[in-house]
């Protein structure tokens, strides 16, 4: 994905509001291309303007939409792991899997609630962190422990 591409989709999605499914998921993978390219506050910048376009597409369609929302609160997570950002990630991870809880709720089958944490589940695992070294670190006061 191209910031060119995601730069046309969001023009498409100001003039037509069934595009904005588009432009969310443009902007989710451009936020995984500048992480993989190290940049990452433009990275981080691109899966919040993510988060805020699948939150207004939540409001209409919570079934459809809040899985989406969860992939990119646990990607926001992930890539708030650097020291001094731990506090907030914590927050965006309680909030996927408040999320999720809402999600399983819903759905006749609680399979959607594993399926929707196995994003958080590689991204923590891939990082070094587990969620129980995780909740351990953010206990101590942010420093990580193995």
């Amino acid at each position: 994905m191209t910031l060119e591409a995601v730069q046309v989709r969001r023009a498409l999605a100001d003039c037509r509001s069934d595009a904005l499914p588009l432009l969310a998921t443009s902007l989710h993978a451009l936020s995984d291309r500048f992480d993989e390219l190290g940049r990452a506050d433009e990275a981080l910048a691109a899966t919040r303007e993510a988060i805020q376009v699948y939150r207004t597409l939540s409001i209409r369609n919570a079934d459809r939409f809040q899985p989406e929302l969860v992939r990119s609160l646990y990607s926001l997570g992930e890539r708030l792991r650097a020291p001094g950002q731990e506090r907030e990630a914590f927050a965006v991870i309680r909030e996927a899997i408040e999320l999720c809880k809402g999600l399983a709720e819903r759905q006749a089958g609680a399979g959607l609630l594993a399926a929707s944490a196995t994003p958080a589940n590689d991204a923590t695992q891939s990082s070094g962190y587990s969620a129980v070294s995780f909740y351990r670190m953010l206990a101590s006061g942010g420093r990580r422990r193995s």
